[in-house]
Formats: structure tokens, C-alpha cells, sequence
């Protein structure tokens, strides 16, 4: 038996290994108890192979088995070695040109598992002094040895970071980083990417209640453009102030558009082409275009409503430039309530 590598003109001879080390790494490898009746020949290489290489187990022709019978043949068993020792900074972005988006994670990769004490010993520093420290993911918060850490925000936007790693981590294989030397990593964030969020696609408001439709911005226009109609208005009034006892007729035309907002794609506005009837209002942005803020859209009258959103720097940062994008959702505003009572349900209107 021997091994083939390519790039190598010679074949890597093996050794069998037994005893108490045998007996180590098999419980290593099955902490639940090793399979019975599984016959496990354990080989290792008499020399490290290149990293990321192609390698064949040679097994040879004329091997006996316990039962007496031989191999005809020499069988290839090939496989791939891994790669170098490295580790890959990431951080989730508005496209692939611009820095880190601030309320988001940056993590580091490694290539091969790194003890966990190790890795956690990682450091990020803001060019104003604050530091972070390394964190694992939920699946690694009991593991010995972890492949991914990262570094929790929200962080300040605008601002350098620097990724500190300890100078002599290695690998499980004692192997050192082949691009340690790009240690400590200078990375950047942006600001605070625009934001419109509706609560949902559907939801409910109480008539009787100054209802208004709740929108989150950030980092948009002072004014945001945004368009609403009311299903059943303007061509009939009867919905007004009786929307629980809507018809047959009208809850078709409800659960139609019901399907359009939920189906909306950004890119397109919901109302189409050929828009039915809107009202056009402005969403004033109270504290300034930058800020973080919650605005409500009043909606007064009891009945199903679909309002759209639209921006040019959510379409910017998320579709493209000179795009337009665009937010959904539909509001069902009644004073129908619905209470539980034992195992009864019982709808009540005030």
C-alpha cells in the first residue's frame, strides 16, 4: 500500500497505526461508541502531503483478507487533500464595492478547525479606541474546535476597523496561517443603510382608535412619495364604517389584492401600469432625512386599504441606480375584535 500524489514522482509509503493510539483516535472520531462488526484499518502517510493536492490510496494487488481471499487488482481510492491554513474576513454589504453595513455581523472563516480558547482571542478596534470581542455561533458555543467567529454590531457607520489575530494560531494540524502577514486587517463601514419597513404584507387596525399605519425610516428622503386606495372606493361608499359586513362581491376584490401585495416584487409597483384610482400623500421624515425614526400613516376611514411606498435610495443602494423601489403591504382597518373564551371563539363588534 502506498500513496500517489500528484507532483510527486515518488509514491508516500504508509504505516499501520494500533494500540492505545488506534484506540484514541477511533474514540475521537465516534464519541458515541465505535460501530461494531465495522473492521477500521487506521493508515497515516510517512510524510505530509501538499496542501490542496490530489491523492490516491493505492491499495495493492495481492492484500489477503481474513477469509483467505486475495485482490486480483490494485484498487485507486482518491481523494483531495485540504487546502493551506487561511482565514477570509466577510461582512454583509450593499454591493460588492462598498464597506460593511454597520448593524450587521463581521465574521472571520477559517479553513480548518482552530481550538475555540484560540480563535475567541481575536480582537476588533475601532480607530476611536472601542473594542469587540469574538463571539461563536450557536452550533459552536460547546465545541472544542470552531471554523467561524464573529464580531457582533451594531458598529458606528463611517468609521475603520481593525482585525486583530493572535500572532501564532494554527490549525488542529499545528499548521500556521499562510496569510498571517495580513494581520492587522484594516476594514471600513458605511452609514446606515436606507430603511422602509412596513410591520407586514396584511394587518389589522382598530377603527376606533385613531388608527394609523406604522412605517420604520432611515437614511431616506425628507419626503417620502407613497400612494394608497381604499378597496370598494371611489365607485361605492358602502364599505365605509362596515367592513365586517363586507360583501361577497367586495371580499373578492379584497382577497385579489391580498394576492398582489403578497406576490409584489420591489423592482415593480403593485398598482401596475394602469393604477386604479390612488391617493398621492407625502410621509414626512420629522427628524431629518438621516434619522432613525417610526412615522404613522393615518388611515380614518374603516375598510381594506393597500399603500405603496416608493424611494430612490432604497432603489439605489438595493436595485441600482436611477431605480425606483418599492414597499407593500395592506391594512384592514374595522372594529372587529375576536376573543377567546374556553374553547369558544366569539367574534364581538363594537
Amino acid at each position: 500500500m502506498s500513496f500517489s500524489v500528484d507532483g510527486l514522482v515518488e509514491r508516500v509509503g504508509v504505516r499501520i497505526i494500533s494500540g492505545r493510539q488506534r484506540e484514541e483516535i477511533l474514540k475521537a472520531r465516534y464519541s458515541r461508541g465505535i460501530p461494531p462488526k465495522v473492521p477500521f484499518l487506521l493508515l497515516q502517510a510517512r510524510q505530509r502531503f501538499p496542501a490542496a493536492a490530489k491523492v490516491s490510496l493505492v491499495w495493492g494487488k495481492g492484500v489477503l483478507s481474513k477469509s483467505g481471499v486475495t485482490t486480483e487488482s490494485e484498487q485507486i481510492l482518491p481523494f483531495k487533500s485540504r487546502p493551506d491554513f487561511s482565514v477570509t474576513f466577510s461582512c454583509p454589504r450593499e454591493n460588492p464595492q462598498s464597506g460593511c453595513v454597520p448593524i450587521l455581523p463581521m465574521s472571520l472563516s477559517f479553513t480548518a478547525p482552530v481550538a475555540r480558547v484560540r480563535a475567541l482571542q481575536a480582537v476588533l478596534k475601532s480607530s476611536s479606541g472601542r473594542s469587540w470581542k469574538a463571539e461563536t455561533g450557536e452550533r459552536d458555543d460547546k465545541e472544542e474546535f470552531v471554523q467561524r467567529i464573529i464580531f457582533k454590531g451594531p458598529f458606528p457607520e463611517k468609521m475603520s476597523f481593525a482585525v486583530e489575530m493572535p500572532k501564532d494560531i494554527a490549525d488542529d494540524a499545528g499548521r500556521r496561517l499562510i496569510n498571517a502577514d495580513r494581520f492587522p486587517l484594516t476594514v471600513r463601514t458605511e452609514e446606515y443603510p436606507p430603511l422602509a419597513k412596513l410591520p407586514a404584507r396584511f394587518g389589522i387596525l382598530e377603527s376606533k382608535a385613531d388608527p394609523a399605519l406604522p412605517v420604520t425610516l432611515r437614511n431616506l428622503e425628507a419626503n417620502v412619495d407613497a400612494k394608497m386606495t381604499q378597496a370598494g372606493k371611489p365607485e361605492n361608499d358602502a364599505l365605509k364604517g362596515q367592513s365586517y359586513r363586507i360583501s361577497s362581491e367586495k371580499i373578492g376584490e379584497m382577497i385579489a389584492w391580498l394576492r398582489r401585495v403578497a406576490e409584489a416584487k420591489r423592482e415593480y409597483s403593485v398598482f401596475g401600469s394602469k393604477p386604479p384610482q390612488t391617493r398621492e400623500f407625502k410621509i414626512p421624515k420629522l427628524q431629518g432625512a438621516k434619522a432613525f425614526e417610526v412615522v404613522g400613516i393615518p388611515l380614518k376611514e374603516p375598510g381594506f386599504y393597500v399603500v405603496e411606498i416608493a424611494s430612490e435610495m432604497l432603489g439605489a443602494a438595493l436595485i441600482g441606480k436611477d431605480s425606483l423601489m418599492y414597499v407593500p403591504t395592506s391594512a384592514l382597518v374595522t372594529n372587529l375584535a375576536v376573543h377567546f373564551s374556553g374553547a369558544a371563539i366569539h367574534p364581538w363588534s363594537g
